[in-house]
């Protein structure tokens, strides 16, 4: 959000410099280290030269540092350093000061981490003194780091403390702080419980049953639901618990939003299709008033997502969606702000009998080791008995899944004459195709137009890594190999969904199609060349996936081809942390 009104105001504002710096500050700190690079040189802020954009500079360096394989080169922490140490002999401040003495730290140098850690704990002491109450977090942070550095560490705690009293609700700011103090404990062997202070509240994926309204049957029985609020309440308070994600059926849905919002956390609501029919198929259910309950939580939720735009068609792999998001969403959340995670589900402890609902997402959850608790919402409710179905409907022999499609094009193509065509298809179209037979059946599908490739994947880690790979099976020819005279160069973009399986009556084969291949088609003439964009949708699902091969940086919201309206985009990148052995 903050990227995103930062360039908004650069469209009226394109000269400001401060809406640059914090443009790129902002991805800098959702940690889209190398697209805050690009933007930082693009914007030419290294030539500004004041100590906030100099520092963003050496920010980004450090940032590098800590994510990539460098963090065994102490040369590379030295450049670091370097580049802060450059910005406090111009400014003075205790910010590049701090930053050197810790840089210094990790490439070895303690003489000069003791001489800077030692200025920057004077120099904030200074500035604490002109600072307004709002101000004064970041001087205490740079006490509590600067003491840590100096092994004074009485000190060090009673700083941490102070700078815990002025948060202020910026866990930005102290997720910051914690994440920089961690690797000082690491690197020293010290107890990181010692920063337990600063800790931000957690972050809660919430599921459950919707309630059964009186005289029908059902998991969860109406009379039960004072107790399980009441055990939601004290779950909540037990876990410290800032951020729900989550969906709105009634029941244990709006019992979570309902207390969520009582504490004062973040409520994120994740609707699996359009509103009007959720609440037909999943609210009104309940009963008369859940309905009020689920618009009075959504007028005061910090941010709603409809997962689709499509109609449910009786599909319940639109809730598995919708979850997979919200699931997402809030371990991106845990990631940014260094917070813990859990999922708490309101579950009567059956295995699943569904293809979608509480006894999935539990199983799901649990698939990949993270923080899980439940609450037991009684004996069920007896009376007629409901439809059949995950959400309380009956379900139609839909044939739609949720599969990652992707689209391609080569830049340059129109342009190859007719005795081009040959070498470029078994050149360039072959080391696609070649790209893509690594990866055998987790490729459902392939299609190509001339230069144009289509894909349907059987998961998103599989989608995410053959794009990479086809990406970089180009980026390794030679350009001018054989009788081409571009350099092949490919946009793709990427999306998750709905996906309708069916039967092609013209080429006499099975098929797929869908708004989300759509979607994706329209997304990949916006995407720049040698890059791979994805949705929102594609980055939440690709953060439950139990792998750290590749991450998605936010890009912004961008409008789409042929006025399909706009898409909040980002870049898929290989995690230089984690490298494959080919790469």
């Amino acid at each position: 959000m903050a990227y995103d009104l930062a360039i908004r105001g650069l469209e009226a504002h394109p000269e400001n410099e401060l809406l640059k710096y914090h443009a790129v500050l902002a991805l800098a700190r959702s940690g889209a280290t190398e697209r805050a690079e690009e933007l930082y040189d693009t914007f030419g802020l290294q030539d500004v030269g004041t100590e906030d954009t100099s520092s963003l500079g050496a920010r980004i360096a450090k940032d590098k540092f800590f994510a990539g394989a460098e963090r065994t080169r102490p040369d590379e922490s030295a450049k670091a350093a370097r580049l802060y140490q450059e910005v406090f002999e111009r400014s003075g401040g205790y910010y590049p000061a701090i930053n050197a003495a810790t840089m210094w730290l990790f490439s070895g140098d303690a003489a000069n981490c003791a001489k800077m850690a030692n200025l920057a704990h004077e120099r904030s002491i200074t500035a604490e003194h002109d600072a307004g109450a709002q101000a004064r977090y970041w001087p205490a942070a740079t006490r509590a780091e600067a003491s840590l550095l100096l092994d004074e560490l009485d000190e060090a705690k009673a700083a941490i403390d102070e700078a815990a009293r002025r948060v202020n609700g910026d866990y930005s700011a102290a997720a910051s702080t914690r994440s920089q103090l961690l690797r000082i404990c690491a690197a020293k062997g010290l107890d990181k419980s010692l920063l337990d202070p600063l800790k931000p509240p957690s972050v809660i994926y919430y599921s459950g049953h919707m309630i059964a309204r009186a005289g029908r049957s059902g998991q969860f029985g109406v009379g039960s639901e004072k107790t399980v609020r009441s055990q939601i309440d004290d779950l909540l308070k037990k876990h410290d618990v800032g951020f729900g994600f989550g969906s709105l059926a009634c029941g244990s849905d709006i019992l979570f939003a309902e207390a969520l919002l009582a504490r004062g956390a973040e409520l994120h609501a994740v609707i699996p299709f359009e509103l009007e029919e959720f609440t037909d198929v999943s609210v009104s259910c309940g009963g008369p008033g859940w309905k009020d309950r689920m618009d009075a939580c959504l007028a005061r939720a910090t941010s709603v997502t409809q997962a689709t735009t499509g109609a449910y068609l009786g599909d319940d792999s639109l809730f598995n969606y919708a979850a997979r998001m919200a699931m997402g969403f809030a371990r991106i959340k845990a990631q940014n702000l260094s917070a813990d995670l859990n999922m708490l589900a309101v579950w009567n402890g059956q295995e699943p009998g569904f293809p979608a609902g509480t006894a999935v997402d539990v199983a799901f959850w649990r698939e990949r080791n993270l923080g899980l608790e439940t609450i037991d919402c009684g004996p069920p409710a007896e009376g007629r008995v409901h439809p059949v179905g995950a959400t309380g409907v009956q379900t139609r022999n839909v044939a739609r899944k949720i599969y990652p499609v992707a689209f391609a094009d080569i830049k340059g193509y129109s342009k190859l004459s007719d005795n081009e065509l040959a070498p470029f298809l078994e050149t360039v179209m072959g080391r696609l195709g070649g790209a893509m037979d690594t990866y055998g059946d987790g490729v459902l599908f392939r299609n190509t137009w001339g230069d144009a490739v289509h894909a349907v994947f059987d998961d998103v880690s599989t989608a995410a890594k053959c794009a990479l790979d086809m990406q970089k099976a180009l980026q390794q020819l030679d350009g001018h190999i054989g009788r081409l005279p571009i350099r092949p160069e490919m946009r793709m973009a990427l999306d998750v969904g709905p996906v309708f399986e069916g039967y092609d009556f013209i080429k006499k084969e099975e098929t797929y199609f869908g708004s989300t291949l759509t979607r994706a088609a329209r997304m990949e003439p916006v995407t720049p060349v040698r890059e791979v964009f994805v949705t929102e949708a594609f980055a939440a699902l690709s953060a439950m996936e139990p792998t750290d091969e590749f991450r998605c940086e936010y890009v912004g919201h961008l409008p789409l081809a042929q006025a399909y309206g706009d898409q909040r985009m980002y870049l898929l990148r290989e995690n230089p942390a984690s490298r494959r052995a080919d790469g």
